[in-house]
């Protein structure tokens, strides 16, 4: 029954309701392995934001799924620690708080760097954050550069995995960070012959029709693997959306400042998210 779970949940994050192709170069089964390596996991780090350039904010794709599968791992007794660029460090605060997350360790551009001492993670996620193309610049999905709004997390990355890190990478688009396994895929699809691509590779690259939910369905496979509920309500994402929204986030489609995700009709991001936690608590 726990396998069908699994299946099912990843058919859902497959789901492309913005039409964008992306989801059809998923791997059948990803999901569910990246899941099992992170339930032994034994510090992550996670990495998300993606700077909307015509309405100079955050956009909702992001801080939501970050935040509720942090809250997963950290249930689990999984130590967290996020990182964010310095402008969009009070998001996720918000984000946390809402979800009453207020322990969640969150870092602005000038603590990328290692700490004196510090070990690198067994596990790095990164979710919805841009990923430098071949020329070195990070793009949005309109083929503009966002680097300037972008501290080098590409950095953070290379430098966890030559240190042994497990890279767990989501994204919607392929010009997100780890997404570079689908590279030629991603540049057929969409660049028209320009950089766009993120090149860093993942040890597992998740794609998903939204990169939130690729979050939420981590969440809830680690809930069907520890056989406990790990995933807040419906009514508690619902606030974790509203306080982005509060603070500053915009839709990354419209620009507008509400609690859409993607340009997606009012209550669809909540729908997918309900559905994706009835799998997993009926299962566990």
């Amino acid at each position: 029954m726990k396998s069908t779970a699994f299946d099912k949940i990843e058919n859902l994050v497959l789901q492309d309701p913005g039409k964008r192709g992306f989801p059809r170069f998923a791997v059948p089964g990803m999901y569910r392995r990246a899941a099992e390596s992170l339930f032994f996991a034994s510090s992550v780090w996670m990495v998300s934001g993606f700077w909307i350039l015509g309405a100079g904010a955050l956009e909702t794709d992001g801080p939501p799924g970050t935040v509720v599968l942090a809250s997963a791992l950290k249930q689990l007794k999984i130590p967290v620690r996020v990182f964010t660029d310095a402008h969009s460090v009070g998001i996720f605060h918000s984000a946390s708080a809402a979800l009453g997350l207020t322990d969640l360790p969150v870092d602005g551009a000038d603590h990328f760097a290692f700490r004196s001492g510090e070990i690198a993670p067994s596990h790095f996620i990164a979710l919805e954050r841009p990923g430098k193309a071949v020329d070195g610049e990070c793009y949005n999905f309109r083929g503009e550069s966002v680097s300037r709004f972008t501290a080098d997390t590409d950095a953070l990355l290379n430098r966890v995995k030559s240190e042994g890190s497990v890279i767990v990478a989501v994204g919607d688009g392929g010009n997100e960070l780890g997404m570079g396994n689908f590279r030629r895929q991603t540049e057929r699809l969409f660049s028209d012959g320009r950089p766009f691509a993120a090149v860093a590779v993942s040890d597992f690259p998740l794609c998903a029709g939204v990169s939130n939910w690729g979050g939420y369905a981590l969440a809830a496979m680690l809930s069907l693997l520890s056989g406990r509920p790990l995933m807040p309500t419906a009514s508690t994402l619902s606030a974790v959306l509203k306080a982005c929204a509060a603070a500053g986030c915009v839709d990354g489609v419209t620009g507008r400042n509400e609690t859409t995700v993607d340009g997606l009709p009012p209550g669809y991001e909540e729908e997918v998210y309900v559905q994706i936690r009835r799998i997993a608590d009926v299962s566990v």
